[in-house]
This record gives C-alpha cells, sequence and structure tokens, in this order.
C-alpha cells in the first residue's frame, strides 16, 4: 500500500483537504496547533489504496517545537513516500519555504495550492516551471481539481514503483544522507548556537523563494488576512467590546429563545418516548424495583443528556462559525500581549476557547503548546472555562429561577469563570520566579464567509462525538447513583429512602460543610458528588433526589416541599460552586496525562478550594445585607477589601523583581568584559547595570 503524506504549514487547508480526500470529518482549525497527531485514513484511485497520513502543521523542517518534532520524524521515518505539500494561494511567499527544504529531501513530491481561484495572479503552470515541482491548483472546501491531484500522486506512485527495482539501494542510501546530513546540521545549530550560519542560510531561502514567485508573476493586492474589519476587531478597546458583544450573542442564541425552544421539544418528544416504553415495560415487568431502576436509573440518565442537545449543538455551531469565519485567530492576537502578562500566550486563547466545549479535548491540545511551564499553566486553568456539559445544570437553575435573564444570568457565569482564572494566572504569575519568553507566531487567516453545510456538518460531529464520549459516563453514572441512593451499606434496599441509603449517608455527612454556602441539603450534595464523574450527572441526580421527570424538575427546586429546594440567592451560589469546582474524571485524567500528575492534583485543589470560597464570599455578603445584618457584612467587606488590598501590595512587590531582558547590545558588552579581564562575576552588579538601562 503507497503512503501518502500530507505536509503544510499551519492554515493551509491540510486537515480540510484530509477530510476531503478521505471523507473524513477531522477536526479542521485556522490556527497553529490544532492537529495534535499525526492522522491517518485510507482512499482508492484507479483500483489503488494509498494510506493518508495527516501531519501536524509546521513552517520548516527545523524540529523546535513539539508538532515539528512529530512532522520531521515521521517524514524522516517514511523517506519512499508521496508528499503533498499544501500551500495557500494568498500566501506563497512563507509556504514556499517549507516546500522547497522538502524538495532536497524527495523527489516524490507534489504541490497542492489550495484556494488557487482566490489569486487572479497565481499560474498553476508559471509557477511549476519556476519552482520545479509539479503544482496542482485546488480549493479544499468545495473539492475542486481534487481528482487532479489524486491523478497526481497516482503518476508519482506509479513512476516510483517503475523505478524502485533499479534504484532501491541507491535511493536508499541517498534517503540515509539526506537524513544524517540534516540531522548532523541541525545538530551544530543546537550545539554551537552558529546563529550567523542559519540566518544566512533562511536568508538564501527566502531570496530563491521571491525569486520563483517573481518569474512566476506572482503578487497579493494586500497582506496575508488583512482586513478592513481587523480596525474593529484588532482595536484597544473595540476590539475586547466587539468580543463582548459577539460573545453575547452566541450565549443568546444558546441560552435564549431559540435554544429554549429547541430543548424544550426535544424534552417533550424524548419525554412521550419515554413513557410510551415505561408503559409497554409495565405490561411484560411485574417487578417493580426493576421498573423503578429502568425508568430513573436508565432512561432518565439518557434523557437528561437528549433535552439538552439542541443547545450543545447551538453552541458548537456558533464556535465554529467564527473560527471558519477567521474570528478566533483575532481573538488570540488581541488577547497575546494581557495573556503575557498571565503568563501565557495568545497560543493558549485556542486551547481555553475549546474548554468552552470539553474540557477533556482541550487538555489534548495543550500538548503542542512551546513549552512545558506554558503547558502546565494553560492546562492548570483549562478548567475556569465552563464545558457544554454544564449547560444542562444552568438552564435548569436558570429555568426555575431567572425565566426572563436566562441568557444573561448564563453569559455573566462564563465570564466570571474568565476573570476567575485572569485573576489566578496573574497572582500566579507574579509569584512565579521564571521570566516568560514565550513567542507567539500566528498567520491572520483571511475573512471569509464559511460554508454553511460544513458549520453544521463540524457542529453536529462535535455534538455527536460529546454525546458518544459522556453517553457510556452517564449511563453508567446513572446507575450507579440509583444503586447508592436506592441501597445502605448493609446493601439492603431502602426503597427510594435516599436519607439511608449510601450515597444519603456520606452526604448527610457532608452537609453541613455546605451549609454555610446556602445548599447543605443531602441531595445537593448528592447531585455534587456525582458531578465529579460527570457534570452531566447533577441535573439527573436532583431528579432522582426529587423523584420526578426531568421536565419537572425546574419546577421541583422551587418547591420548599421537594428534597432539595433553593431561594433565588442559595441557586445563585450553587451556580457559582459548580461554575468553579472540579472537572469530571475524564478532565483530569487527561490533564494528569498530557501535564503529570503533580498539575492534576493541583488542579483539582485550586478548583474545590476557590469554588468554596467565591460561593462561601458571595452568600454570606449578600444575604447579610438584603437581612440588614450589617455586623456580619461589615466584616465580610473588611476582608475582602484586606485581601484586595494584600493582592495589590503583592503585585507591585512582584513587579520589583520582574525587569526586562537585556537588549542583545548590553549581552554582547558584558560577554567582551567578561572575555577581556575574565571577571565571571560580571553577571552581577555590572550586568544589572545594563538590564536598568535597557529599560
Amino acid at each position: 500500500m503507497q503512503k501518502v503524506i500530507l505536509v503544510g504549514n499551519p492554515n493551509t487547508g491540510k486537515t480540510t483537504l484530509f477530510n476531503t480526500l478521505t471523507h473524513s470529518s477531522e477536526h479542521a482549525g485556522n490556527w497553529h496547533g490544532v492537529t495534535v497527531d499525526v492522522k491517518s485514513k485510507l482512499f482508492t484511485f484507479e483500483k489503488q489504496q494509498f494510506e493518508l497520513f495527516d501531519l501536524p502543521g509546521i513552517y520548516s523542517l527545523d524540529d523546535y517545537s513539539t508538532e515539528e518534532k512529530v512532522a520531521v520524524d515521521f517524514i524522516d521515518a517514511n523517506p519512499d513516500s508521496v508528499f503533498v505539500c499544501i500551500l495557500d494561494a494568498n500566501n506563497l511567499a512563507r509556504n514556499l519555504f517549507l516546500a522547497l527544504q522538502l524538495k532536497e529531501k524527495t523527489d516524490n513530491l507534489v504541490l497542492a495550492v489550495n484556494m488557487a481561484k482566490e489569486v487572479k495572479s497565481f499560474d498553476e503552470n508559471a509557477l511549476q516551471k519556476a519552482v520545479g515541482i509539479r503544482v496542482v491548483g485546488i480549493d479544499a472546501r468545495s473539492g475542486r481539481s481534487v481528482k487532479r491531484l489524486k491523478q497526481a500522486i497516482f503518476e508519482i506512485s506509479q513512476n516510483r514503483e517503475l523505478n524502485v527495482e533499479e534504484n532501491f539501494q541507491n535511493q536508499k542510501i541517498k534517503s540515509i544522507k539526506t537524513i544524517q546530513n540534516f540531522k548532523s546540521k541541525k545538530y551544530e545549530y543546537e550545539e554551537n548556537f552558529d546563529i550567523t550560519n542559519f540566518e544566512g542560510k533562511c536568508k538564501a531561502t527566502f531570496e530563491k523563494v521571491d525569486n520563483i514567485l517573481k518569474d512566476a508573476g506572482y503578487k497579493t493586492e494586500r497582506p496575508l488576512g488583512a482586513s478592513v474589519l481587523d480596525r474593529i476587531f484588532l482595536h484597544k478597546f473595540w476590539g475586547f467590546v466587539c468580543f463582548a458583544m459577539v460573545m453575547a450573542v452566541v450565549f443568546f442564541i444558546t441560552f435564549g429563545s431559540l435554544g429554549s425552544f429547541l430543548s424544550d421539544k426535544v424534552g417533550e418528544c424524548f419525554g412521550f418516548l419515554s413513557s410510551r416504553v415505561m408503559e409497554w415495560l409495565e405490561k411484560i415487568i411485574h417487578n417493580q424495583f426493576l421498573l423503578d431502576f429502568i425508568q430513573k436509573g436508565v432512561l432518565q440518565g439518557i434523557l437528561t443528556i437528549l433535552g439538552f442537545m439542541p443547545q450543545i449543538i447551538l453552541l458548537f455551531m456558533c464556535l465554529n462559525f467564527l473560527e471558519d469565519v477567521g474570528y478566533l485567530s483575532r481573538v488570540a492576537y488581541l488577547f497575546d500581549p494581557y495573556f503575557k502578562k498571565l503568563g501565557l500566550t495568545g497560543r493558549s486563547v485556542f486551547s481555553l476557547i475549546m474548554g468552552f466545549g470539553c474540557t477533556t479535548t482541550a487538555a489534548i491540545t495543550t500538548r503542542n503548546l512551546d513549552s512545558k511551564t506554558l503547558r502546565e499553566r494553560t492546562a492548570l486553568y483549562l478548567p475556569f472555562f465552563s464545558c457544554s456539559a454544564k449547560l444542562p445544570i444552568y438552564a435548569l437553575i436558570c429555568s426555575a429561577f431567572f425565566v426572563r435573564y436566562k441568557a444573561l444570568i448564563v453569559f455573566a457565569l462564563y465570564m466570571t469563570g474568565v476573570l476567575l482564572m485572569m485573576l489566578v494566572a496573574l497572582i500566579a504569575n507574579k509569584s512565579s520566579k521564571e521570566e516568560n519568553k514565550e513567542i507567539f507566531m500566528l498567520e491572520m487567516p483571511k475573512i471569509r464567509v464559511p460554508s454553511a453545510r460544513k458549520v453544521i456538518k463540524d457542529a453536529i460531529s462535535s455534538a455527536k462525538d460529546f454525546f458518544v464520549r459522556v453517553g457510556g459516563i452517564l449511563l453508567a453514572s446513572s446507575i450507579v447513583i440509583y444503586l447508592l441512593y436506592n441501597f445502605n451499606f448493609k446493601l439492603q434496599y431502602t426503597g427510594g429512602n435516599g436519607n439511608e441509603s449510601i450515597i444519603g449517608t456520606i452526604a448527610k455527612w457532608l452537609s453541613p460543610v455546605f451549609t454555610p454556602l446556602g445548599f447543605g441539603m443531602q441531595g445537593a450534595v448528592i447531585a455534587l458528588i456525582s458531578g465529579l464523574v460527570a457534570k452531566e450527572m447533577v441535573v439527573s441526580s436532583l431528579a432522582i433526589v426529587n423523584g420526578v421527570e426531568t421536565g419537572l424538575l425546574a419546577t421541583s427546586l422551587i418547591s420548599p416541599a421537594s428534597p432539595v429546594h433553593f431561594s433565588t440567592l442559595s441557586a445563585l451560589s450553587f451556580l457559582l460552586f459548580v461554575l468553579i469546582y472540579t472537572p469530571c474524571v475524564s478532565a483530569c485524567a487527561s490533564i494528569k496525562k498530557e501535564v503529570g500528575r503533580k498539575v492534576m492534583i493541583k488542579s483539582i485543589l485550586l478548583q474545590c478550594g476557590l469554588a468554596y470560597l467565591v460561593s462561601l464570599a458571595f452568600y454570606n455578603t449578600v444575604n447579610s445585607a438584603l437581612n440588614a445584618n450589617w455586623g456580619f457584612f461589615t466584616l465580610c467587606v473588611i476582608l475582602i477589601a484586606l485581601f484586595v488590598i494584600c493582592v495589590v501590595k503583592y503585585l507591585k512587590k512582584g513587579k520589583i523583581s520582574f525587569q526586562k531582558v537585556p537588549c542583545n547590545a548590553c549581552k554582547n558588552a558584558c560577554a567582551q568584559k567578561e572575555n577581556a579581564y575574565g571577571d565571571d562575576n560580571l553577571s552581577g552588579a555590572g550586568h544589572q547595570g545594563c538590564k536598568t538601562a535597557c529599560k
């Protein structure tokens, strides 16, 4: 079977082409690091089967980042494959650098120029003649000319097979020498830091690229990705206003009239089907425990998530639209200067925004961040970005207590999580002794109207993956919670008396801890415990405890006669706790896998501790003010004021130890003094003077 390897810069449409060739639905995004590993699928052309590999997006074959190392190692291990280097027609000046490096390594190469119709000056034949590599202009989204690309791959494959017997040994030796030469060059750069030689080679390559484009008659009207809308999107003030408005619209669509209407109708539909199923089962099953188990332990857990699937699909649709239109990349650029003050970079924005969908998936994307420190910090702050699994909880509580302001309350919750993350990150960064030397590089994608078909398809695919991922956990957790709620420690059936059950007993022990937060009821604690397994379980657990169907759960939470009921204030306190406390088991496992056990434990302790403190402060401060308990209210205000003063003083003190990195001139001057005088202590006071001068 012939191997075909897709190689290209980030944001060139590589994964989109992979999906088009193989009829797949892998996630494609317009930023560096979306593809975090090597993906492979099969496709057939002219009765020959090909195995297509999608590598992480890279800028060169000099593997100085995780993605580049993954890609280069894979290329080196498969020198006899057919290579398809995908280029963006809008940015050939950048993309051809990688293509020329590949040309030095292999003759089995074809250039697929994506979005070729968008550049009037692009001439396929002229570029092919100038660069000396076969060129095919395509449109990866629509599939235009993809058949011609398959034909080119097939012909290269056939030519390679015809010559393989004659040239096998020579090709093998040539490939080994090429790899060895490349590795020795890389080793020399890393060990000897011959930056002048390295920059000279880069300059020579880019000059060669300029000559190729000149010979091909290629030119672009404006810089890559430039748009008149960037005057707003990237403005220091209006850019943030625009971001807030965009996110507000997203949550209005998701939780407003449209989202609520669809969710209600889907809930009614599946509720009707559930009742018909139970009527049929009652005729053939006469064991009441078994009937209750099926209804409350199995069906109710499934119906809980199905009822909120429309809102989850709408959220994914909105995020996919913003991604495809090119807006999320601008958000990353906008936030980068501020994220650097938090010890992060604009690249962290992508992982954090993905946290709105799923913390587990977002944690996986951190593996492509540039350093271990950046990966750990980003993974640590991910749980502050409320995942879609919490949407059913927000929708339930808001449907009961904040019907008219549902979208506003949910938007406020999400923003509260973001602001808390920024505060924690700022304090952590100022207390750290490590300087943030991370570099953020981003090619701004062109703003374009995305394909409605692709947006909807990606949203449904994401929702399907979400349901498949949580479906098994949700069903298993629902069954476990039901059994724990109906059996005691002696494994005796309690007949639905939750107070005597296993989980009821545990919740009874923990209830006093949550009483100061306004929700010390056993049922509420049971729901929070089950939420540690999967956040979707909070809603189904509340339904089990209150003994009602999901459709009637919101009404039961208002009634004082229900085992679990809230006041408006305690409901807000409960929402704040759910917003902040530790994510599900799968998310914690993902964080452990990507950045280690230590960061995972730190994340759990941070989220649980902060959730408790925030809910405690909110509930008691507001409750004291409402009940005119001014003494306690004053005490809370004083404590909060002291906390803010301490933080401000701490941050000001931290600024003293964070000075700018000395410029190259200062470094060189100090190095020359060390060589001249042999003074090894010039990194002390003398070098500190250089730092001050650089300021």
